[in-house]
């Protein structure tokens, strides 16, 4: 009953500040900005002659891949030692 009334009073503070405020449009510069980068992507990707693009954006994703695989493998070690209350640290 007291946390729902602090919630509430905190969601109407919250409500009144945002209320408040004047809605300011969003620059076209930033708008625009994903046509920009697809321009640039479009003129890295004409560098392929010199520079293997293609072949650096695959061996990130791998590299980023293996990373985060590497993450899920050690959170599930480090559950699974609290699962077994602290036999072993995985961390």
């Amino acid at each position: 009953m007291i946390v729902e009334w602090a919630l509430n009073a905190v969601g109407w503070v919250v409500n009144n500040i945002f209320s408040v405020m004047p809605d300011i449009p969003v620059p076209s510069w930033f708008t625009g900005a994903g046509q920009a980068l697809a321009g640039l992507f479009g003129a890295a990707a004409s560098m392929g002659v010199w520079i293997p693009i293609a072949l650096a954006l695959n061996v990130m994703g791998v590299l980023f891949a293996a990373m985060f695989g590497g993450a899920l493998i050690k959170l599930a070690r480090i559950i699974a030692s609290f699962l077994t209350a602290g036999g072993g640290s995985a961390a």
